[in-house]
């Protein structure tokens, strides 16, 4: 019985260094896929403008960050241009003329992606853009600067109606005693609920990531 234990202890310490060793071959490939981008943000903010050249192509990689990409200004060198994003964890924007033509391609994992901008697929005359995207627990806006010409087509925008406000009292905006009870409540439970402690929050954005690590390895 004693051989069998040691056994068991052994075989759990051999599993429990393959598994490290999994997560840092892991983490590895996806520093190579960050080194392998032009431009970095990692664990802060970052805007790029592209007006100095005429644009043929680019990698962006956004890690824990916010990117802003401005071609608003741009001209192409081609053609066709590509720009390549990575994201995880963060937020990227990206502003394109109103006569550019946009194809989007790419990998969204637990993401959102905005498409607002004019849609120039009949153009036959119009630069392309070609943005392909790997990116997961992001978000990524793609769109035109504020259109300067009323009634232009966009891509997946929602008409928004216009909302009128009348004859408006002037407590109207005070809390009632039932909404101010709700907000009492809500902080009494948020205040005593465990599971916001530091640790508990540590743990699960561990386990996040390495659940973003362990998809990068399943794409190869």
């Amino acid at each position: 019985m004693k051989i069998i234990k040691k056994i068991l202890k052994i075989a759990a310490v051999i599993g429990a260094l393959a598994g490290v060793a999994q997560l840092i071959m892991r983490i590895i490939k996806l520093s190579k896929k960050v080194a392998a981008t032009n431009e970095k943000a990692v664990f802060g903010g970052k805007k790029i403008s592209y007006e100095k050249e005429p644009f043929d192509k680019d990698s962006v990689s956004c890690i824990f960050s916010g990117m802003a990409l401005d071609f608003k200004k741009a001209t192409m060198l081609n053609k066709e241009s590509s720009l390549d994003i990575l994201g995880r964890f963060s937020g990227i924007d990206v502003k394109v003329p109103e006569t550019w033509h946009v194809k989007m391609d790419g990998i969204s994992v637990q993401s959102g992606i905005n498409e607002k901008y004019k849609d120039n697929s009949e153009d036959d005359d119009a630069p392309v853009l070609n943005i392909n995207y790997d990116i997961k627990y992001c978000g990524l806006n793609v769109s035109n600067p504020k259109p300067d010409v009323e009634g232009e087509i966009l891509v997946h925008e929602e008409e928004e109606e216009e909302l009128i406000v009348e004859d408006v009292e002037e407590d109207a905006f005070e809390m009632s005693e039932e909404t101010k009870k709700v907000i009492e409540d809500f902080e009494e439970t948020f205040d005593n609920d465990a599971t916001h402690e530091p640790e508990v929050i540590l743990k699960d954005s561990e386990a996040i990531i390495e659940e973003v690590i362990e998809d990068d390895e399943d794409n190869y």
